[in-house]
This record gives structure tokens, sequence and C-alpha cells, in this order.
């Protein structure tokens, strides 16, 4: 009997996952992500098989690229439930650090789920390492990043470089070059291709943020030089205030804006407010 009504829960929660409406698919949401404490009474003791299930459909919904333009608005619901009925689903946490956040709430919710992490999975140096990171990057509290990475330090087995990293956190707070190297370690600490790619994309927009502050502060030279703004960019060259012009990462090209009296980029439109107006 115990055996029947635990196959029964499993089909009825696959049925619903499965029976996700046309409308819904068009919208992109999963639309029912049921609370933890109802899902265990359906599970019958099998929560990590539910857990599993449902980390299926997440994987799924995270591989689908449409949903991106919802920034994954159902990732976090989704692993919180994940990681809700199986506490002990370390790669869950790693992956929820990286993949939910792309600002600030995001990245309380992604440090929600790591805080579970911490109580159920102590001997991951990365778990304190990304909520550290997310502070950094996204929230802005660079002492509480200070912190949370100082505490992956002193984990077994955590990088010799964490140490050095959280002191230059306090010293250094927004510089874009310690953002650069902060995003390389969590590129280089991840395990799935989909998380890779976004920590590309923020490296490319890290990156636009350091070159258009060195373009900017190259054309406030030239203006005191020669007594008014560039043309085009290629005059900081000539008038030996830089030696090259920089790439810009996503393919486009860097110029000076006569009326906003700025340098942009051709494809990024939004700059990250974390980063500017610090000194390089």
């Amino acid at each position: 009997m115990f055996c029947l009504l635990a196959g029964a829960g499993i089909f009825w929660t696959e049925k619903r996952i499965a029976g996700i409406t046309a409308a819904e698919k068009v919208a992109g949401s999963i639309l029912f992500v049921p609370p933890a404490r109802v899902l265990k009474l359906v599970s019958l003791g099998f929560d990590s098989l539910f857990s599993d299930l449902y980390w299926l459909r997440a994987i799924q919904y995270y591989g689908e690229a449409s949903n991106a333009r919802e920034n994954y608005r159902w990732l976090y619901p989704l692993m919180n439930l994940v990681t809700d009925m199986d506490p002990g689903f370390v790669y869950a946490y790693k992956f929820s650090g990286v993949a939910i956040p792309y600002d600030a709430a995001s990245a309380q919710k992604a440090n929600r789920i790591l805080e579970k992490g911490l109580r159920n999975a102590r001997q991951l140096w990365q778990i304190p390492f990304y909520i550290g990171y997310n502070y950094f990057a996204f929230i802005g509290d660079y002492r509480k990043a200070g912190e949370y990475i100082s505490r992956a330090a002193k984990i077994p087995g955590a990088p010799s470089y964490l140490s050095g990293l959280a002191s230059r956190l306090y010293a250094e707070a927004g510089h874009p070059q310690l953002a650069l190297d902060f995003l390389m370690r969590v590129y280089n600490s991840v395990e799935d291709e989909l998380s890779k790619q976004r920590i590309e994309e923020r490296i490319k927009l890290v990156i636009v943020e350091r070159d258009l502050n060195i373009l900017t502060r190259a054309v406030t030279l030239f203006l005191q030089k020669k007594g008014s703004y560039p043309d085009h960019l290629g005059e900081l060259v000539q008038a030996g205030i830089i030696s090259s012009l920089p790439g810009e990462p996503h393919g486009g090209r860097y110029y000076f804006d006569p009326a906003k009296r700025e340098v942009v980029s051709t494809k990024v439109e939004k700059r990250l407010r974390l980063y500017r107006g610090r000194k390089e």
C-alpha cells in the first residue's frame, strides 16, 4: 500500500509537470511549483526522488533560451523546492548561486538558497564564495562580500588565493579589474556550460565598463590638452594619450557621443552602475 501511494504521488507530480498548458509554454513559464511542505506529504518519504524530478524540470527550463528573456524568473522557486526536498543536494546549491542572480533582488534570492547550503553542506568552500560574489557583483555590499570570502578561505581544500581576494575586496571595492579577477575565479569554479555562458556575458559587461572608464579619462585629458572634445576616439591615440583603442568584447565598437559628451558602446546600452565613476 505504501509503495502504491508513493507511486500515485509520483504519477500525479509527473502528470502535472507534463501538463503545462500551451499558454504557459508561450509565456515561457512553469507556473506550478508546489510548496515543499505539500510535496513532502505527497512524497511519503521519497523526498530525494521528487527533488530529482524537479531538478530535471529546472535544468530543462534553464536550457530553454526563450526563458532568458524573463531572466529565468521561475528558476528560484524551482531550485528552492529542489533544495528543500533534498537538503544534501550539494550541486543544486552551487548551480543556484550562479544561475539565479542577474540583479540585487535575484542575488538575494540566490543567497537564501546558498545559506541553506551553508547549513547542510559546510564542507563546500564554493557556497560562501558564491555568496560573497553575489554581494560584490550584484548587491554592492563589499563588507559582506569580504566576510563570506574570508569564511570560504577557512574551509579545508579552499584555494589559497581566497585570503588575498578577501583583502582586496576590502581595499579596492568596486574596481573593475578586481571584478574581472573575481569573475574569472567564479568562471573556473562552475561545472556546467550554461552557467559558464552566463558568467562570460557578465565578464564582457565588466570589460566594457573598464574600457569606458579608461576612455572617459582619456577624453578628459584630451579636453584639457586640446581645449575641445575629440571628433573620434582615434584622436586619443594620435595625441599619445592612449596607445590603442580597446576592442569591444561583443563585436561592436566604442565611440564618443558629442550630444551626451561621453564614450559609449554600440552594443551595450545600460552601463553597470556598480563600477561606474570609480577609479581604474
